[in-house]
């Protein structure tokens, strides 16, 4: 690997060790359904006057938008509004250990003994974790929720890889927009 591209996955794994201490510090002053909405409603106004939709990719990025935007960052932004980003990030990592299950279960894929192995340390870790008396239940069950949709999330985009990604995120989060806005009106 060349030094750029050592440099590029560095940044990767920055920000996405970044997000959720960011994520939280916002969900901490907006709350959690009004700051998607607004997240949404700006990257729909900045993207979709550049993007075309075709009538086939409706129905797969409308699944896609139950997986996504309602049940992957919906979980995760109202589980920072209870925990530690910290918390957080760890429970969530439980999309690693169930997508190499996914695979293996539904996809037919092999799994090696490290692969076993590595799932079983993953699930102790998570239970060492979820059983520390000062986490919050709520918290953590959105944060699992929030990992295991982001397998489904995976799955969902595995199956759609005629569309363009950009196309399936504006227009997933245009259909989870008037929902996450019905969640910020009745909760908030």
């Amino acid at each position: 690997m060349n030094p750029l591209h050592l440099l590029l996955a560095v940044l990767i794994v920055a920000s996405w060790g970044i997000h959720a201490p960011i994520i939280r510090m916002g969900v901490l002053e907006i709350p959690p359904f009004t700051s998607l909405a607004i997240r949404f409603g700006i990257m729909c106004l900045i993207f979709l006057p550049f993007l075309e939709i075709k009538r086939s990719y409706l129905k797969p990025i409308a699944i896609f938008a139950l997986y996504w935007p309602i049940g992957n960052l919906v979980s995760g932004f109202v589980s920072l509004n209870y925990l530690a980003s910290s918390s957080f990030i760890i429970i969530q990592q439980i999309m690693v250990p169930l997508g190499a299950l996914y695979g293996w279960f539904f996809l037919k894929e092999s799994v090696g003994w490290r692969t076993w192995a590595g799932m079983l340390v993953a699930f102790s870790g998570l239970f060492v974790v979820l059983g520390t008396p000062e986490l919050n239940f709520m918290g953590a069950f959105f944060a699992t929720t929030s990992g295991i949709t982001a397998v489904l999330v995976t799955a969902q985009l595995k199956k759609m890889s005629d569309i363009p990604k950009i196309t399936t995120i504006v227009y997933g989060s245009l259909m989870a927009l008037p929902i996450i806005m019905t969640l910020s009106y009745i909760f908030e």
